[in-house]
């Protein structure tokens, strides 16, 4: 750790009278595995899609790895940037091993992963990271037939494939029971973290921002209202973000 990989200063976005991100400045760095908490429409998934660069500022600056997201085309942003969503984004239809060598096709380009959907490449690649979130088992079998814990394991490894050196995670186990959300965010902290990748993860859950990221990030109204480790933050602190 040391080396700041995103950089957000002053950051500002309003739709129509709402201000969903409100001088926004915030620091992360190389390495670190960072909660994002505060009620629903607080800007959480909003600063997430300006940091991908789906979502233009009004203004303020983000930069990744010290240049800003216009600059790096979609090879190079691959390389740095990874996401997981609640939603899983898989292919439901293909199976499991081409769902993870997805995480390949920025470099692989359209032949080759239109090869790959006939004959999977990088077969070892992907058995590998499969392995990793246990579902070597599973490898051929069609994605549809998972469990919602299973298909989020899927997206992890697809991430792990794409090896960038940033993850956002978006509520990545919102739509999960609290058996599979432990699991997943068990594996989601641990591998991130053996794999040198830093974390951006969103939650509803404090108890599991506590429990497994270093450092908690707080939005109310847009707002950054709270930045700690996680072992600094107060039960006052808590109920005045929730207020």
């Amino acid at each position: 750790m040391g080396k700041e990989i995103i950089q957000i200063e002053h950051a500002y976005k309003q739709y129509g009278e709402k201000k969903v991100l409100d001088d926004f400045s915030l620091n992360i760095e190389k390495g670190e595995t960072i909660a994002m908490i505060g009620s629903s429409g607080t800007g959480k998934t909003t600063l997430f899609n300006v940091i991908t660069g789906t979502v233009s500022l009004d203004s303020g600056t983000v930069l990744i790895d010290g240049k800003e997201e216009s600059t790096y085309n979609r090879k190079t942003m691959a390389k740095k940037l990874g996401m997981m969503t609640q939603k899983f984004d898989l292919v439901n239809e293909l199976s499991v091993i081409n769902n993870v060598l997805a995480g390949r096709l920025a470099d692989w380009g359209f032949l080759k992963s239109l090869i790959s959907l006939v004959h999977p490449l990088e077969k070892v690649l992907a058995t590998e990271v499969l392995e990793q979130v246990n579902l070597e088992d599973k490898m051929y079998e069609k994605t549809a037939n998972l469990s919602g814990g299973e298909q989020q394991r899927v997206a992890l490894a697809r991430v792990l494939v794409q090896n960038p050196e940033i993850l956002l995670a978006d509520e990545p186990i919102a739509s999960l029971d609290p058996a599979l959300s432990e699991t997943v965010l068990q594996m989601l902290t641990g591998l991130t973290k053996e794999h040198g990748i830093t974390l951006l993860c969103s939650l509803h859950s404090v108890e599991y921002a506590v429990r497994y990221f270093d450092r908690v990030v707080g939005l109310k109204d847009g707002k950054l209202f709270l930045n700690c480790k996680t072992e600094e933050i107060s039960k006052e602190q808590l109920e005045e973000l929730y207020r």
